[in-house]
């Protein structure tokens, strides 16, 4: 089977290597794609312009705005994960009767407490 040559990474590419596909807002909407570019640091000031923007705007015309002012390059945007959670700290949070989120947030303030 032939893969779909309008997938979500491929409009992605798209922007970054200047193809000229064809946008298609169901694969990609603009929110998506602000949510990606904003992972690379050099594209943050494009980014914030378009922002405040962003609910009035057309999706396709976000994303022509991309298109014209993402510089033509290679990019790799690395997708933060999220934490896993070890067996220690779920034993902790069952005996104190808190969530993970306290617990990592009390675990930071005795870190800092001790290199004070």
């Amino acid at each position: 089977m032939a893969k779909n040559s309008n997938d979500f990474f491929s409009l992605l590419n798209n922007l970054f290597y200047k193809q000229n596909k064809e946008y298609d807002k169901k694969i990609f909407p603009a929110y998506m794609c602000s949510l990606w570019l904003s992972h690379d640091e050099s594209l943050l000031d494009i980014i914030d312009d378009i922002n405040e923007l962003h609910f009035l705007l057309d999706d396709k015309v976000i994303y022509q705005y991309y298109y014209d002012m993402v510089p033509k390059g290679r990019r790799f945007l690395k997708w933060v994960k999220k934490e896993k959670s070890d067996e220690k700290e779920n034993e902790k949070c069952a005996e104190w009767g808190i969530s993970r989120l306290e617990y990592r947030r009390y675990k930071n303030l005795i870190k800092k407490e001790k290199m004070l």
